[in-house]
């Protein structure tokens, strides 16, 4: 998952500039190990960590942020409790209708953040806006003209689950590589 976090983690290096990241006193931001150039590389199957203010500042952030995007397009074709309901150039909207999730993730190609959304929060979400707390600038426009997006497709949360339960009982093509990454915690 893709994630901006605070708190205690296991030692890691920002990809950007090689230095610590202090996880209890740094904002930093997760991303699915995709390659891509220039990058300090984690260790095999880690997540890549950024500081924030790296990630933020670094002229690579979007092409990046566009290949994240594709790995979570690509894994939810593979995986059986998430499924993409909605998705353009600029975002990605997959659910899990099931209990106990019952949620849907948006992933916005300017960060490649995932952004969690309770589905029985969904007319709530939609109708205050989303919340810009612990967004970086450059996330919160690209995030309220999606949801803009979001709410003339579905605009209430029958729509959401309808879409999900229905992608989720179409056959679904599979392709024959391995699943890789980290895809959910609970």
């Amino acid at each position: 998952m893709s994630e901006v976090r605070r708190g205690a983690r296991d030692a890691c290096v920002c990809a950007i500039c090689g230095s610590m990241i202090d996880g209890d006193s740094e904002d930093f931001f997760s991303a699915p190990p995709v390659a891509f150039p220039d990058l300090v590389a984690a260790p095999a199957g880690d997540d890549i960590s950024f500081h924030m203010s790296c990630y933020s500042s670094w002229p690579n952030r979007e092409p990046f942020a566009r290949q994240v995007l594709e790995h979570w397009r690509r894994e939810s074709h593979d995986n059986p409790y998430w499924v993409e309901i909605s998705g353009g150039t600029d975002y990605l909207l997959h659910a899990n209708p099931d209990s106990p999730v019952v949620e849907a993730a948006l992933v916005l190609a300017v960060s490649g953040r995932d952004i969690r959304i309770k589905i029985r929060d969904w007319e709530k979400w939609l109708a205050t806006g989303p919340s810009a707390d612990g967004l970086a600038d450059f996330e919160v426009e690209a995030l309220h003209t999606v949801a803009r997006t979001l709410s003339e497709k579905f605009p209430t949360r029958a729509h959401v689950l309808e879409a999900a339960r229905s992608k989720m009982s179409a056959p679904q093509k599979k392709s024959p590589r391995p699943r890789g990454g980290r895809r959910l915690t609970t």
